[in-house]
């Protein structure tokens, strides 16, 4: 794959990924929409307000599972653009100079 077309797909997918609102998601699944309450953010510190501690520490882990999911696929493209460089026509480059 292109390094280029790496790059984009890397960031499409992160923009994704962070488009997930999980505070918003897991409070509509407990029967309220957190934008409605509290300091009506969605984040992990009002869902603890409103929904109690389970709930905010559920937020907190899915919206820190989103950072890691995207940083191991940022690294996990690196590597495949990495491994592609390193075995790529340099090498048969340079079988043709030795030879």
């Amino acid at each position: 794959m292109s390094p280029v077309i790496s790059a984009i797909l890397c960031l499409v997918i992160g923009y994704l990924l962070g488009s997930i609102s999980v505070g918003v998601i897991y409070s509509k699944s407990l029967g309220r929409d957190i934008r409605t309450a509290g300091s009506k953010n969605s984040g992990a510190t009002n869902m603890t307000r409103i929904h109690g501690m389970l709930p905010g520490l559920i937020t907190f882990g899915g919206d820190c599972l989103k950072g890691v999911i995207a940083a191991l696929i940022g690294r996990c493209s690196q590597a495949l653009l990495c491994s592609s460089a390193t075995a790529g026509p340099s090498s048969s480059a340079s079988a043709a100079v030795k030879a």
